[in-house]
């Protein structure tokens, strides 16, 4: 029983090596917008409403 650490215990115990948790550590070239921000900026801040920014201009 001890040596029976298969699969079905690393699934159980993620805390050992979450590889499916952290994508990103693993494989970066997945998220681009963590590791180079600037690239996508329209991604941290989306395209904000005219209506916001001159709330006159709509009565």
């Amino acid at each position: 029983m001890l040596m029976v650490t298969t699969m079905n215990d690393i699934a159980q115990e993620p805390e050992r090596g979450t590889p499916a948790e952290p994508p990103e550590r693993i494989t970066p070239e997945e998220p681009p917008e963590r590791l180079s921000p600037a690239e996508t900026p329209e991604r941290l801040t989306p395209p904000e409403p005219p209506e916001r920014l001159t709330p006159p201009d709509k009565p």
